[in-house]
């Protein structure tokens, strides 16, 4: 039975590697095949024993994402280390926390600043490296899935309604037994997320309704919770409100605030005026010369600034902040705060701000 592939679909996972992607600076989604065997320590402070991959078990990680990488709008790429991977797949033994029953898990580690957001990917080895079994590898791409942005379908895992056939993200076996591979519901619903092979990264369009769509010029206004809100063709005014927001405004000089919450602004085609707010925040001004509003309370990364073209202005409590300073280190220039020495602002690519034009 097919399912619908808005069934498939979590907001809250897809956000958090979206913002672990939009961290790097490519559409390139890296993953980490650990290697080790022995105790080790995540970064949420859990202790886990690891065995290392098999030959055969890491043929089945490269293979499972060379297929995505020919259906999706994102390239995969295995990394060599995981100091700078959006994913890492672990293969444990034991995991602190784990009962006898746990077989995988997705855990989204995130430190905001320089040290990113990733993916923790564990799968409990039931039967050794000297063997292989279609339980282990259910696993492996069931909680891959989980770090792509799928959910079980309709949140309900042991739902009769599907089992693994008609989507790997079910907790049932098939009469053949669990399934290896990406149904074509779980694919369409990757590409609900993800955008089609060829086109741009698309953010969840189609997938749920926002809270409010403009048709030309709109005030668009989240309800508090986690919205996804699309403006018009038009000038809009985007106000998120609370929760993890998704903001685009389309084509248009469009005003965007976030607010409070972990949100991602998308300005379009136009000179946008986008403001993060508190939380850990994303932008991406688009087309046009861009306003980027910055407040010392939250920390927000610029996706594409333009040096010649778009404009800053650090606003904290309403008032022009002045005491701040600015730092490159890598393909990155850090704003931070000279009172504190916190970073609040990351923006890709090295620039002399000196030369920039700052809002007052």
């Amino acid at each position: 039975m097919t399912v619908n592939p808005e069934f498939l679909i979590s907001k809250n996972f897809s956000r958090h590697t979206k913002k672990a992607l939009s961290l790097d600076d490519d559409n390139i989604l890296t993953y980490y095949i650990d290697d080790v065997s022995g105790g080790q320590m995540l970064a949420d402070g859990r202790s886990i024993t690891t065995l290392a991959h098999s030959d055969d078990e890491i043929a089945f990680i490269e293979s499972m994402f060379d297929d995505l990488d020919s259906k999706l709008a994102i390239d995969f790429e295995r990394a060599a280390s995981s100091r700078s991977s959006d994913i890492d797949i672990y293969s444990v033994v034991k995991v602190s926390g784990w009962d006898r029953d746990t077989l995988g898990e997705v855990a989204d580690q995130e430190k905001q600043r320089r040290a990113g957001s990733w993916w923790d990917v564990l799968w409990r080895d039931t039967d050794g490296k000297n063997r292989q079994n279609n339980s282990d590898l259910y696993s492996i791409i069931h909680e891959t899935g989980h770090a792509l942005g799928l959910s079980h379908p309709k949140e309900k895992p042991f739902s009769p309604r599907w089992d693994s056939s008609d989507t790997v993200m079910s907790y049932n076996p098939s009469p053949e037994g669990y399934n290896t591979s990406f149904s074509t519901s779980d694919v369409e619903a990757l590409q609900l997320i993800w955008g089609l092979p060829g086109g741009s990264q698309q953010p969840d369009s189609g997938v749920e309704m926002p809270v409010q769509q403009g048709g030309s010029s709109k005030e668009v206004i989240g309800s508090g919770r986690a919205d996804d809100l699309i403006g018009g063709t038009g000038d809009d005014d985007i106000f998120g409100f609370a929760g993890d927001d998704y903001a685009d405004g389309g084509a248009g000089d469009d005003v965007i605030f976030g607010d409070r919450g972990d949100d991602i602004l998308v300005g379009g085609k136009g000179d946008d005026i986008l403001e993060g707010g508190k939380g850990f925040n994303l932008a991406e001004g688009g087309r046009g010369r861009d306003l980027f509003v910055i407040a010392p309370k939250g920390y927000l990364v610029i996706d594409d600034f333009q040096i010649k073209q778009d404009d800053l202005w650090i606003l904290n409590n309403g008032k022009t902040y002045w005491n701040w300073g600015w730092e490159t280190s890598g393909n990155r220039t850090y704003l931070y705060d000279m009172k504190t020495g916190d970073d609040f602002a990351e923006l890709k690519g090295r620039h002399n701000l000196d030369r920039a034009s700052v809002f007052s």
